[in-house]
């Protein structure tokens, strides 16, 4: 079979193609192999799986001898490398965890080796997932280099950087991301693939280098939804190792029994986060095109009250730590302290941007009760600016340009997915994302997918 075949194939179409026998999974885990030598200079990549043709060998055999496979046979995905592995390092694409390792997969890995899918390797990311110095590169890590966007001389988003240029560039079959506050949605944005930030607690956190356990969580990454509705239906999954597991008993998993539908957003109404942009002009007349309604809404996320970094200071500290004395986790350095001490040994080579972040998050005195007290007041401002506005005006959803919702569903907790919405004039990508209340993850994917359908906006590289 033909690369040209294949690349732009969804995990369906290669799954039949590979039933048919016109490409196994070993042929197909080399192909992908040739595309990221052809792709290094795009810097998305980390590291390789030393086992990757190994277990595409077995899987092959498998797949011979007729035996059952899993639903995720054929898709080769990448890792950002926050996510932990026992077959490959987790850095965060710092100097300072580059021999860091794991006894033992990541809940989330294990659950798509479950169903058959391979990992092919670690992706770079926007180091320690972009909060490590101000200013920085999205895209960047010592480990790594400079991720470039997968379409011209633009930003690569991040922090998910590598994992979005990955999938833009057919490197791999999709990824997993992580998102902390916009760093699954700004990436493929601007990259021009989908996205699903989920509601917290649907998706295990374990074993992912953390920025605070209060919003952090794994998201898959796709070329389109409906690749990202089966990734997502096999790593939503309760793990009692998470703190917000519970969250997972309220989620209804009959609703991935139910077909994605093409015609699911016409006829219904939309609060649209006002812009004075030309992409948000353009946005409008297409909407109104498919007989959508529109509610203009007045929301400036820097204007509502929501302390944010103040969270994530006391996470980098306290959840780091947590994550770096696991006792699955083997890392040289056990603290910030250690990880600032570090850096300063050789600052030109360890920290080329500086770890002002870091030093600012150390001198941060916030109590524990502190931090929950604030955490709970993001919580229930971002909450209620979702929630009221729906409630208020008789919504579907709501719909944003990019990130321009990103701190206020981070904060609420409630899921988010972005969908590729066109180009500007010199070529650039950008996205719109759906944004939702509490466990309306698939929903939101339902209007994702019937956005993407009948616009087609996405062109490959």
């Amino acid at each position: 079979m033909e690369k040209e075949e294949w690349y732009d194939q969804s995990i369906s179409l290669i799954q039949d193609n590979i039933r048919r026998g016109h490409m196994t999974i070993e042929e197909l885990c080399q192909a992908y192999l040739d595309q990221v030598k052809e792709k290094e200079s795009y810097h998305a990549i980390i590291s390789l799986n030393p086992k990757l043709m190994d277990q595409a060998k077995a899987l092959d055999l498998k797949i011979k001898e007729g035996l059952e496979v899993g639903k995720l046979f054929g898709a080769i995905l990448l890792l950002k490398d926050n996510i932990g592995t026992k077959d490959m390092p987790v850095t965060a694409g710092a100097k300072a965890m580059e021999k860091t390792s794991c006894d033992r997969n990541a809940f989330v890995v294990d659950r798509l080796l479950a169903e058959d899918a391979l990992i092919l390797g670690k992706a770079n990311l926007s180091e320690w997932a972009n909060y490590m110095s101000d200013p920085s590169s999205n895209g960047f890590s010592v480990l790594g280099g400079q991720t470039k966007n997968a379409y011209g001389d633009f930003d690569a988003g991040g922090s998910s950087s590598g994992s979005a240029v990955g999938v833009a560039l057919n490197l791999c079959s999709g990824a997993i991301g992580s998102e902390t506050c916009g760093s699954l949605v700004n990436p493929s944005s601007m990259n021009s693939i989908v996205t699903i930030k989920p509601t917290i607690g649907l998706v295990s956190r374990d074993l992912v280098v953390p920025i605070t356990e209060a919003q952090d969580t794994l998201g898959p990454m796709a070329r389109c939804v409906e690749d990202l509705w089966k990734l997502f239906e096999v790593i939503a999954a309760e793990d009692r190792n998470d703190p917000k597991h519970d969250v997972f008993r309220a989620f209804d998993r009959k609703q991935f029994q139910e077909s994605l539908d093409r015609n699911y957003i016409k006829g219904k109404r939309f609060g649209l986060v006002k812009s004075e942009s030309d992409r948000y002009k353009k946005l409008i007349l297409e909407l109104k095109e498919m007989d959508i309604e529109i509610v203009e809404l007045d929301i400036d996320q820097d204007q509502v009250g929501i302390k944010m970094l103040e969270i994530l200071d006391y996470g980098i500290v306290h959840d780091l730590k947590a994550f770096l004395n696991h006792e699955d986790v083997h890392s040289l350095l056990k603290s910030l302290d250690e990880i600032v001490a570090f850096n300063k040994v050789k600052p030109d080579v360890n920290m080329p941007y500086g770890q002002k972040v870091f030093v600012n998050a150390l001198n941060s005195s916030m109590s524990f009760d502190d931090y929950e007290k604030l955490r709970l007041e993001n919580m229930a401002i971002g909450r209620a600016l979702i929630d009221g506005a729906i409630k208020d005006h008789d919504l579907d959803g709501i719909i944003s340009l990019v990130t321009d919702m990103s701190v206020v569903y981070s904060v609420a907790g409630y899921p988010a997915v972005n969908v590729p919405a066109g180009y500007d004039d010199d070529g650039c990508p950008y996205g719109i994302t759906f944004v939702g209340s509490y466990l309306d993850d698939c929903k939101l994917l339902q209007m994702a997918y019937s956005y993407e359908q009948l616009t087609g906006h996405r062109r490959s590289v």
